[in-house]
């Protein structure tokens, strides 16, 4: 079976960048400036936000469903970045360049099957999982820190 990346659209993104630090912080959000790679991996690129860009650290609902494992956690998102647009079976680089957490989701949106594992032998990791048929969906997060990074999608 093969899989494919696919990061958030930017739109509900682009006009937190224009708020205030004032405004910012109501909103529980974190305006940063990267100066660290890896370090920022952005939810839309799946790319390390570049050196001195503007990102945001936000909490966001990446698996809003009627299920037990709903899930909310925090993000990067940084100014400027165009959605990701990935081949399918390519691991972006922000999966690849650190220690990860990986939860397989079958159609009901449970947990059929997790793994935590050094990034750049992710491919092993969901290779085995999207053999399973009833997987539908692979959500990997930064095993460090929780962080949501990608989710990956039976293709």
């Amino acid at each position: 079976m093969h899989f494919q990346f696919t990061g958030l659209d930017a739109t509900p993104f682009a006009s937190l960048f224009d708020l205030t630090e004032a405004e910012l912080a109501a909103r529980h959000i974190v305006k940063m400036t990267a100066d660290s790679q890896p370090g920022y991996p952005c939810r839309i690129s799946l790319k390390e936000a570049p050196m001195g860009r503007d990102v945001l650290l936000l909490n966001h609902s990446h698996l809003e469903v009627a299920s037990p494992y709903a899930s909310r956690h925090a993000i990067f998102v940084a100014d400027g970045s165009e959605p990701a647009h990935l081949e399918p079976d390519a691991i972006p680089d922000v999966v690849t360049n650190r220690l990860v957490s990986l939860r397989a989701f079958d159609g009901a949106d449970h947990i059929v099957d997790a793994d935590v594992c050094d990034g750049d032998t992710a491919r092993v990791v969901l290779e085995h999982f999207f053999a399973n048929p009833a997987i539908c969906y692979v959500d990997v997060h930064a095993a460090k820190r929780g962080c949501f990074l990608a989710r990956a999608k039976q293709v």
